[in-house]
């Protein structure tokens, strides 16, 4: 059969030996990537019911991604980077804001990512980081709605084939993971439950907003420039003017409908005269326009990190989607459930297994909470209302955690 990117857990695999194929098995390997065709390799791992091909089926692969995990700065040669720091929020190399990106401005193709652990993905060569960074990287794609494509650093790869216990066991260990994404696909890569949307092109300044918005946990819904949806009252809808200054005017149009309807539409492009001005503040103004607001800022933004905190600003902590506490190295995403009237609260968590229970809350009143995660029974949580959101402690995180909200 065809290797298939976008559903198998495939693996490219440098200098194949068909003596290989055994350890491949052991993570349950369905597919892998050649530099060049083997045909002794190919053969052996065909007998296997592994898949092969070459660099050719990416071509459609977004391969930009940083290498997932906590990144430690000043830190000293040889480094582990897989721990957070008690009294520091930790810096996030994480890529499931690449998925959303992808599918924004690739629709109906199922996203994809490649990068590779090199100087390209933010590992530098005196950088060692732990073997389990490679399931995180599965996760992170996988709950997102896309896939990865494994490569493993040179050690990781030494350590397999000569059976060393610390790269056999997170190797195991994916298999594990990857068979629990598998089984859960349904409650993953759903619609986000938003109240941010980002306008993007391909300018990186909007693609620094969108990563830094889901590093945040702000989860944003991201659309492209070309398909700005309806309008959507009483959400925000954030854009840079370096997504719409080539644009024609028909676009600039499609965003003051999002305000006239009720939204606010925060942008640093020059205001409409004929709009009326509410609030000003040092850097931007506030202007009524129909029912809702345009939020102008003074000058062109320069400083993405700041735009991105600045509409999470906008939006309020009471309206935000989903909030989370006790695990900084964590990433929240609220999404839609796999039924009407259900959402699911997904957590990816970047740094070492959390040590007590996690507060959570998602926007909505619901009745039932239930935590699922690998190696480990599905758990009902109790559920307390706090204003408009319900608030769930969840059990100790090791890498991934969904919490699945029903009886609205």
């Amino acid at each position: 059969m065809p290797l298939d990117v976008t559903r198998q857990l495939v693996t490219r695999w440098t200098n194949p030996d068909p003596a290989h194929i055994p350890v491949l098995k052991k993570a349950g390997i369905e597919g892998v990537i050649l530099e060049k065709p083997d045909t002794a390799f190919q053969e052996a791992a065909r007998l296997a019911g592994i898949d092969t091909g070459t660099a050719e089926v990416l071509k459609d692969a977004n391969s930009t991604g940083l290498w997932p995990g906590v990144r430690t700065p000043n830190r000293p040669k040889n480094w582990v980077e897989e721990t957070a720091s008690a009294s520091n929020e930790p810096w996030l190399d994480a890529n499931g804001w690449l998925v959303a990106w992808e599918r924004a401005n690739h629709p109906g193709r199922v996203p994809v990512l490649a990068h590779e652990p090199n100087e390209k993905a933010g590992l530098s060569k005196d950088r060692y980081v732990g073997f389990e960074t490679l399931e995180i990287g599965l996760i992170e794609a996988r709950v997102a709605g896309g896939n990865f494509v494994l490569a493993l650093e040179p050690s990781y790869r030494e350590g397999l084939l000569k059976g060393d216990t610390k790269a056999v066991t997170a190797w195991e260990n994916l298999g594990k993971t990857a068979r629990w994404l598998n089984e859960h696909r349904p409650m993953m890569g759903l619609p986000t439950r938003p109240t941010i949307t980002l306008v993007v092109d391909a300018h990186d300044a909007a693609a620094e907003v969108a990563l830094l918005a889901y590093r945040r946990g702000a989860n944003p819904a991201i659309v492209s420039v070309d398909r700005v949806p309806p309008p959507q009252p009483g959400r925000i809808l954030a854009v840079m003017a370096a997504s719409i200054e080539k644009q024609p005017p028909e676009l600039q149009k499609k965003l003051w409908a999002h305000a006239q309807a009720g939204a606010i539409v925060a942008i640093d492009w020059k205001p409409n005269a004929t709009w009326k001005e509410v609030k000003k503040q040092e850097d931007r103004t506030f202007y009524q326009v129909g029912k809702g607001q345009v939020v102008v800022y003074n000058e062109t933004l320069t400083d993405p990190s700041e735009f991105a905190l600045d509409v999470m600003d906008l939006v309020g902590y009471k309206s935000r989607p989903s909030r989370l506490w006790n695990a900084l190295a964590a990433i929240p995403l609220a999404t839609e459930g796999p039924r009407p009237g259900e959402i699911v609260l997904q957590v990816v968590n970047y740094g070492q297994p959390t040590r007590d229970e996690v507060q959570a809350r998602v926007l909505g009143h619901y009745a039932k909470a239930t935590f699922i995660s690998p190696n480990r029974s599905a758990e009902t949580l109790r559920t307390y209302k706090r204003g408009l959101m319900t608030e769930v402690y969840m059990p100790r995180i090791e890498r991934v955690g969904l919490v699945h909200f029903t009886g609205a």
